[in-house]
């Protein structure tokens, strides 16, 4: 076994949809050790806020702060599609960044809400 594919905890296969069942998806990614980029990392649960569209997860890595992106999850989405999206498409460094795993459509608003991006302001004329 190699060491950067421990085991679900969840107990769960890695190709099953955990659906938005937030307790699933925090107990198959907090403590797990993946591999994001070329580079191991144990992944924290930071938090994980329930929506319509699906579940935000934020996470970073325990040995790497600077590693905290928001995974972006719906009903479709594997345990598989996750770790390898953090395998060939590592996070940026940007802070917070996210990673969508839904149509981008369905959550745009929402993106920015949640990150504390600035909406633009309502034009007023006078």
């Amino acid at each position: 076994m190699n060491a950067l594919d421990t085991p679900n905890r969840s107990g769960v296969p890695h190709s099953e949809r955990l659906g938005l069942d937030a307790d699933a998806w925090f107990a198959a990614l907090d403590s797990r050790v993946v591999q994001v980029g070329s580079d191991p990392c144990t992944m924290q649960v930071l938090g994980i806020h329930v929506s319509p569209s699906g579940l935000w997860i934020q996470v970073s890595c325990a040995d790497d702060s600077s590693m905290n992106v928001v995974l972006v999850v719906s009903t479709t989405t594997r345990i598989d599609d996750v770790l390898e999206r953090l395998r060939t498409e590592p996070p940026t460094g940007h802070p917070l960044e996210i990673i969508e795993f839904i149509a981008e459509g369905n959550c745009r608003h929402e993106q920015a809400a949640a990150v504390g991006v600035p909406q633009s302001a309502p034009h007023v004329s006078h």
